[in-house]
């Protein structure tokens, strides 16, 4: 039995072909998806859209204006964008801060220079 290498050459090149454009397709998507479509730009939106009702006067329309939730996220930590995500009052996730903020200021009240 002989086996044609001409041919069997040419089906891996053309199954190398077509796994190599997949494997680019799929790199292009995941690119598309982490730059232009990630999660946090639409939740941002959503949020923007949020303060936008809720502002009533001129200064609250300024800070919804410049509002970007990307830097709430490296603030104060993903648990408060997930509380943004559900449309949590503000209001009420600063004031589940007050604990958290007491034991800060007990521990750096020892290392203030000046009081």
């Amino acid at each position: 039995m002989e086996v044609d290498i001409e041919a069997m050459d040419r089906r891996v090149k053309w199954w190398l072909l077509g796994v190599s454009l997949g494997t680019l397709a799929l790199l292009i998507l995941a690119a598309l998806a982490e730059n232009v479509y990630p999660q946090w730009r639409l939740t941002r939106k959503a949020y923007a859209k949020i303060l936008e009702q809720r502002a009533t006067d001129g200064r609250g329309k300024m800070i919804a204006d410049q509002f970007k939730i990307d830097l709430v996220g490296r603030l104060f930590g993903q648990d408060v964008v997930k509380r943004i995500r559900n449309a949590e009052d503000p209001a009420a996730i600063v004031t589940s801060w007050a604990r958290t903020e007491s034991m800060w200021r007990t521990l750096r009240a020892k290392y203030l220079l000046y009081r």
